[in-house]
């Protein structure tokens, strides 16, 4: 609602959540915490932090690639 204080919240109410996340993340957020690591402002600063894995990009060479076989059908037809 607008107008209303935020609910403050305790460590306590916090922490159910917390446990949830993954490791890294548990770690990102208790640097944030404790005033360790600033929030990243831009793209470039958040790969130098933590660069992309091999695995999170397809190689065109893979079966889905747009250079691949298949895609001719989802080419408009004109």
């Amino acid at each position: 609602m607008m107008g209303q204080p935020a609910e403050l919240l305790s460590a306590d109410d916090l922490w159910p959540i917390a446990r949830k996340l993954p490791r890294d993340q548990q770690l990102q957020l208790a640097r944030l915490l404790l005033g360790g690591e600033p929030p990243r402002k831009t793209d470039a600063e958040a790969y130098a932090a933590l660069p992309p894995r091999a695995e999170e990009f397809s190689s065109d060479e893979g079966a889905l690639g747009w250079e691949g076989e298949g895609w001719e059908e989802f080419y408009a037809k004109g």
